[in-house]
């Protein structure tokens, strides 16, 4: 080899020689606690991004076949009471029509037996009057009575078939599993960042499973960790803090 080649190829060739050695001696240094923790994160990602395409797999198949409540069976005006609730999806989240300004909520049967019972009562006081209200007055009542009816008609027939999904489906565990997933991540994160790290290498890991929550679905990243406010530093900080123990 020529004098000139040597001294333009040696650098390097120290260089890719001297890398996996100082890699090899970070490695060597770092705390195994930390090494093995690092060693785990494909697995906790991993359990996520199961429990999440499970998720969207049952919502896509069942979603569409989650019926809306029948028009006679809801308050369109959102009033509460009547230990009413309001018209939820396959998730549990309020259902908002188009057009609607909020969820309507849904009629209990009883609710709906005491509409026709004050709407015949109102009738039959009317019939005593010497002067009736007159035929809007009255058409109004039977509309109410009749609509009640069809409520309490179709009423079973919606709850047996939400039912029916829900059962079918099993969205509920899903949904569970989706956000003890989520939860996951974060306490990972706090797990990896709370061990001691010696090296570029520790930091390097503790970054990785920060990095992980930027890979949540932007729901549960919005949502997840709740509990956050029940720990003394956050995330953010504690990694700060890991870079400033090795520079």
């Amino acid at each position: 080899m020529k004098r000139r080649d040597f001294l333009t190829r040696a650098p390097v060739a120290m260089a890719a020689t001297a890398a996996p050695v100082a890699a090899s001696s970070a490695m060597q240094d770092e705390n195994p606690a930390l090494l093995a923790l690092g060693a785990e994160l494909p697995q906790v990602e991993q359990a996520y991004q199961d429990a999440l395409n499970a998720w969207f797999d049952a919502w896509n198949f069942w979603s569409p076949q989650w019926p809306l409540a029948p028009e006679a069976c809801c308050n369109k005006w959102g009033a509460m009471g009547y230990d009413r609730e309001i018209e939820r999806d396959l998730r549990g989240a309020g259902i908002r029509r188009e057009g609607q300004r909020s969820a309507w909520t849904i009629k209990t049967a009883a609710e709906m037996e005491q509409d026709i019972e004050r709407a015949r009562e109102m009738l039959a006081k009317d019939d005593k009057r010497k002067r009736s209200y007159g035929k809007r007055f009255r058409q109004h009542r039977y509309n109410e009575i009749a609509e009640a009816e069809l409520g309490l008609a179709l009423l079973p027939g919606y709850l047996t078939e939400i039912d029916r999904i829900k059962c079918e489906s099993n969205f509920e565990a899903i949904d569970k599993e989706r956000y003890r997933a989520t939860e996951a991540i974060f306490a990972f994160a706090r797990k990896v960042l709370a061990e001691e790290s010696r090296t570029i290498e520790g930091v390097r890991i503790k970054a990785r499973a920060c990095a992980a929550i930027n890979r949540l679905h932007p729901h549960d990243l919005k949502f997840g960790d709740m509990g956050a406010w029940k720990h003394d530093a956050n995330i953010t900080g504690l990694l700060g803090a890991a870079v400033l123990e090795v520079i």
